[in-house]
């Protein structure tokens, strides 16, 4: 990644235009059993965002705390936090741009500029662009303080890093408090192992992040461009070669669909699949109006259950014909000390 011999680069320089994650909020009591023993008991706010629209997709405005229930292991949880969307979202956009995607970097980066256009002032944004491996395009910044131009790289290589990129993320986007969300927009083919991709579904949903995924169809063209053999693969050297479009085999697009699908059904985001690359900035435009349009739940689970577990959890809206969205369960928080 430090040699320019390792990579071969085409790129897009975009101005930008001065333009949801409730946070954990761990509590601490204190239990005494009949011995006089103390035991701490540290427990954390579970937030559930959710999208309410109805049977014509539309959003559900105006909803109230009363209106929602909360179920966790068939067990009803006591709501104790109610909101609408009212606080900054911090967003990392993880785009793919490998070899391929040369001829889509104009069409990618103006969706880039779309859609960072439709957040609000106090909101954050990070481009990062990967192929093998992970690269800040526009570091952690806040909208109303973006005022230079980016950079959207061709990252041509012979392999592609999926899994790690979203590792990139996932663990950037660990320490940000308040709402959050990953945009990843990637064909869905990883040159990895597959224990990394189940890896990427746990530390997801731990993490509370929504993930939107938007990914190519298989009928999408992709042409062939001139590829630059990583030194690490072929004796330092920088060889250019032609590698043709990948044909996905029926086993492969399974894979691929379990993986962009689930992330976004873990984390209560949404799932895309565009046939043509123009579609591209309306779905960005979708996911950016879908983040101003939510409702955040918090609940402190009794659900008894030992920390990293997996909790199934549903959420029902007293609406009739009302569709609710959010995640589909959540990680065990409950730990004794």
């Amino acid at each position: 990644m430090n040699s320019t011999a390792k990579r071969k680069y085409g790129f897009l320089s975009i101005g930008l235009l001065p333009l949801l994650v409730f946070g954990l909020i761990s509590a601490t009591a204190a239990q005494t059993t009949g011995d006089d023993e103390v035991i701490k008991v540290e427990t954390s706010l579970i937030s559930l965002p959710i999208t309410v629209l109805d049977r014509n997709g539309r959003y559900i405005a105006d909803l109230k705390k009363e209106n929602f229930k909360v179920i966790e292991e068939g067990t009803e949880q006591e709501v104790e936090y109610f909101g609408t969307v009212d606080k900054p979202v911090t967003v990392v956009l993880l785009m793919d741009c490998s070899g391929s995607m040369g001829p889509n970097l104009n069409i990618m980066a103006n969706a880039a500029m779309s859609f960072i256009s439709r957040l609000r002032n106090e909101d954050q944004i990070n481009i990062v662009s990967f192929a093998y491996d992970p690269e800040d395009a526009l570091p952690m910044t806040k909208v109303k303080s973006l005022q230079k131009s980016i950079q959207i790289h061709q990252r041509s290589r012979v392999h592609t890093r999926l899994y790690n990129s979203v590792d990139f993320a996932l663990r950037k986007i660990q320490s940000i408090e308040g709402r959050k969300a990953i945009i990843l927009f990637s064909d869905g083919i990883s040159d990895e192992a597959e224990a990394l991709a189940k890896k990427n579904m746990s530390d997801a949903e731990e993490l509370e992040t929504l993930i939107y995924t938007v990914r190519f169809s298989e009928t999408t063209p992709q042409p062939q461009v001139p590829v630059a053999i990583n030194a690490a693969f072929k004796n330092n050297s920088s060889k250019t070669v032609t590698k043709p479009a990948e044909k996905m085999t029926a086993d492969k697009e399974r894979k691929v669909a379990a993986y962009m699908n689930g992330l976004a059904a873990k984390t209560g985001g949404r799932a895309f699949r565009i046939e043509a690359i123009t579609d591209l900035q309306k779905t960005f435009g979708d996911i950016a109006a879908e983040l101003r349009r939510q409702y955040t739940i918090g609940y402190y689970s009794n659900t008894p259950g030992s920390a990293g577990q997996h909790r199934n959890v549903k959420v029902q809206v007293n609406v009739p014909g009302a569709i609710v969205r959010t995640r589909n369960g959540v990680m065990a928080l409950e730990r004794k000390k």
